[in-house]
């Protein structure tokens, strides 16, 4: 890949710095995902967290699920929030006799705003422009204002990439 130059004029002064792509930068645009997220899907951000901490694990105890939610504000019914919200369903009964753990999973959807989260961040999808599957582009508010500007720019360069 060519590396561009750039020249910066600064006070009689020449400046050459070399301009190269980066690597990595799909966090570029996290902000604004999230802000998507938290909209179209009514979540917090502590739920934004968790559910993607819990995406690449397939099974999970509640005793895997404590180890990260100790890094958030303390909520004892966490784990019976998130079952009733429809984003972690049971897998397994507790077998007592076995000594089995209780087996947690993710449920579908909850995967699919994770797999939305990682696909829009990596640029492989495009930021809905509409009201109905975006609901920043229902709002009238200057925060939804601005973060429309910037979707409609991500989405422009999506396409000329």
């Amino acid at each position: 890949m060519p590396v561009k130059k750039i020249q910066i004029i600064r006070r009689k002064a020449k400046l050459t710095k070399d301009v190269s792509p980066k690597a990595h930068n799909f966090l570029k645009y996290w902000r604004v995902v999230r802000y998507w997220v938290k909209r179209k899907y009514n979540i917090s951000m502590e739920e934004l967290e968790m559910l993607l901490y819990l995406y690449d694990i397939p099974l999970f105890t509640r005793k895997e699920f404590k180890q990260f939610e100790g890094l958030l504000a303390w909520d004892k019914t966490r784990l019976n929030y998130f079952i009733e919200k429809g984003w972690i369903q049971v897998w397994r009964e507790h077998k007592g006799y076995d000594r089995q753990a209780k087996l947690y999973e993710l449920t579908i959807g909850a995967k699919r705003i994770c797999h939305s989260v990682y696909k829009k961040l990596t640029q492989e999808e495009h930021m809905p422009e509409n009201a109905v599957n975006n609901p920043v582009f229902k709002g009238s508010q200057y925060a939804d204002k601005m973060y429309r500007k910037v979707m409609k720019q991500m989405n422009r360069k999506r396409d000329t990439e």
